[in-house]
């Protein structure tokens, strides 16, 4: 019997309906998912939109013009409060987004009454949104720690965030450039108008895509001094801003600029004594880079406190030096831990803390011994911060007049090798051997003055985040040189001018003589090289060639011009170690019927501590240090009489001295020698 099987193939009812459960199941997750992403979406829009609106509030109040009502200002300091202050008002929640802002002022040394919402060294006092009664402003900081909220309800119910932001007490920054040239010194190194006069701000161009340009305020020094102390301070800021183009309509130039960065510096020295214990201090901020070779930008970034060795500033410090002084002192120290970067760049000191120096140029290292060190400050997030050091990497000495009308295209030649020094272009030997043809020789004539200028080139270190130098010259954008943290500087009242080097062996001061008084405060920028104290002025003595010299240390106390010794030496300073100095010479060709002849003598001064030794009258007669023997020279119209005295001075305090620290020279015929012996005790 043949059986005969037909086989049929297909789904039975169960399956289908069992299919059909699995996929409504699936379809209702799908669209549970869908709704929650749309949901995710909106609400990560809305949280975009949230900081926006704290970002913006916290650029509103930044914008305050004025600390004290002098009748100027529109928006006060102390109109920063809680929910008050600022354009931008304050919205109660449940209306869309709401917005609300709480401030604590935060005053330098005052008692902590809200442990937290203030840095340290800091406390909290609010006594009617002013200061304490025994706080000073110009000497101390008041900043208010705001904190913006903004909150809304979400489609998953309330919903807040907060941003915070430090604002100190002083004149808010401008976001225009005055006057409309561009110059960099709207404000001045204390808060002052400084117009650029003299229009002798070098601009750089740092973007070859778009009018984007660089320029340096010429910085301001200031003698800071109670009773015999004294402290150096110099202020100055570096902005890059953005000219704007022509109207396109009626092709009429728009002198106005906009403001893309500025960096503003504070530069101190101060007096520490050395601590044998160890505290919670800050290491060097610097410049670090966020990217890589082909996109990136470079930011200024603060490293964490840590224990570390620290210092004390002195009771020697000037009463309003106090404040940056303990700060500087504090947290000027290297820890040696790898991957930390060094305030000192490339010192002599290994791994551990950097060398610290008297101001005689000897190493100390006791505990309490007393030492100087010059700290260069820049404002981190509203907060004056210790920097890295300074890093001179050159300066150039050129005639002034010459330089400010451009006359035989020599601030053109002069700006193309500074942007060419400062990109690391292979064409910088061929601009700077243009600058130098340019430049000299200067030609004055017999008893003639003209006034020469230093200005230097100082470039920070780029740091990655494992703490190793970045290669700037790497990246490829073209705003390389506006991403490369250089300043470029006027440094011809702080730089150190003699017609002679220490390696030299005749001196010319027979032919010319440069003035080089003591640093003292310059209140503004009107008659800059002039009306407070001379350096750089080139007198003519009589028929010949010389060569002048501006020098300058490579660190921060070349900024602040507090070392010991101002003369140069091409080969090692007088504590042995390599060269500390950069310096750049000129040539001065001296013509004219000769009327100035010279006298001269040794000074043999015996005194305790290194005083600083001077012989006036200043301008006249300079002293002059060739290894170990001292002496003078002074330079006078034959046939004249003059008197000449010498001093001897430490720390703004004067000597007294025994032997006759005066002389008269009665209708000199040249030649005329007297040498003082002098002994000198501190008063």
């Amino acid at each position: 019997m043949n059986l005969s099987i037909r086989k049929y193939s297909g789904f039975t009812l169960v399956e289908v309906m069992i299919a059909l459960v699995v996929l409504a199941v699936g379809l209702l997750g799908i669209a549970k998912l869908q709704g929650k992403l749309v949901n995710t979406a909106g609400e990560s829009k809305e949280r975009t939109e949230a900081v926006t609106i704290a970002e913006q509030k916290i650029d509103d109040l930044k914008r305050f013009d004025g600390v004290v009502d002098d009748g100027t200002a529109t928006f006060l300091f102390t109109a920063i409060t809680n929910n008050a202050g600022g354009n931008i008002a304050s919205v109660a929640s449940g209306n869309g987004y709401g917005l609300t802002w709480t401030v604590v002022n935060c005053y330098q040394g005052a008692v902590v009454v809200n442990a937290g919402a203030c840095l340290g060294g800091y406390g909290e006092e609010d006594i009617d949104n002013a200061p304490p009664a025994d706080f000073d402003l110009a000497d101390s900081v008041w900043y208010k720690a705001v904190e913006v909220t903004v909150d809304w309800i979400s489609s998953s119910g309330a919903e807040d965030i907060s941003l915070t932001a430090l604002l100190e007490a002083r004149k808010a920054i401008s976001l225009s450039l005055p006057p409309t040239d561009g110059d960099a010194s709207d404000d001045g190194g204390n808060d002052m108008a400084t117009e650029d006069e003299i229009g002798d701000e070098i601009e750089l161009r740092v973007d070859t895509g778009s009018d984007t340009f660089r320029q340096t305020e010429k910085p301001l020094p200031e003698i800071i001094s109670s009773g015999q102390d004294k402290n150096t301070r110099v202020d100055f800021d570096v902005v890059t801003y953005v000219k704007r183009a022509p109207d396109p309509d009626t092709g009429l130039i728009d002198t106005t600029v906009d403001v893309a960065l500025r960096e503003e510096f504070i530069n101190q020295s101060c007096k520490c004594d050395v601590s044998s214990t160890a505290q919670n201090a800050f290491s060097a901020a610097y410049v670090k880079w966020d990217g890589d070779s082909s996109i990136g930008s470079r930011f200024d970034y603060l490293p964490p406190m840590e224990p570390k060795k620290v210092a004390t500033g002195s009771v020697d410090n000037a009463a309003g030096a106090e404040q940056l002084c303990n700060i500087c002192c504090r947290d000027h120290h290297d820890t040696g831990i790898a991957g930390t970067v060094r305030y000192v760049y490339d010192d002599d000191a290994g791994d551990g803390d950097h060398k610290h120096y008297d101001a005689n140029g000897d190493e100390v290292t006791a505990s309490g011994a007393e030492y100087i060190e010059t700290c260069r400050f820049k404002r981190i997030d509203g907060i004056m911060r210790v920097f890295q050091d300074w890093q001179l990497k050159a300066i150039t000495t050129v005639p002034s007049q010459e330089l400010e009308l451009d006359v035989g295209g020599l601030q053109v030649a002069y700006t193309d090798y500074a942007s060419d020094f400062v990109d690391g272009a292979l064409t910088v030997a061929s601009s700077l051997a243009s600058l130098n043809t340019l430049k000299q020789p200067v030609s004055i004539a017999v008893t003639e003055e003209k006034q020469l200028q230093a200005r230097a080139i100082y470039i920070d270190t780029i740091y990655d985040d494992a703490g190793n130098a970045f290669d700037i010259s790497s990246y490829s954008g073209t705003d390389r040189l506006e991403q490369t943290p250089f300043a470029e500087v006027n440094v011809t009242m702080l730089a150190d001018w003699n017609p002679n080097i220490t390696d030299d062996v005749v001196a010319q001061t027979d032919i010319i003589s440069i003035a080089d008084d003591d640093l003292n405060t310059i209140s503004s920028d009107a008659s800059y090289y002039s009306l407070f104290y001379q350096r750089g002025v080139v007198v003519g003595n009589a028929n010949g060639t010389a060569t002048g010299y501006a020098s300058m240390e490579l660190g921060n106390n070349g900024v602040t011009d507090v070392t010991a010794v101002r003369d140069i030496s091409v080969t090692a300073d007088v504590a042995g170690r390599p060269p500390t100095k950069k310096y750049s010479d000129i040539n001065v060709v001296v013509s004219g019927v000769s009327s100035i002849v010279t006298v001269s003598g040794n000074l043999n001064i015996s005194a305790t501590a290194n005083p600083t030794v001077t012989v006036s009258p200043t301008g006249t007669c300079i002293a002059i240090q060739q290894g170990n023997t001292e002496s003078y020279s002074c330079n006078v119209v034959q046939g004249a009489s003059l008197t000449v005295t010498v001093s001897a001075v430490k720390n703004g305090v004067t000597y007294i001295c025994s032997g006759g620290d005066s002389h008269s020279f009665l209708t000199i015929a040249g030649g005329e020698v007297h040498d003082f012996t002098l002994s000198c005790v501190a008063p």
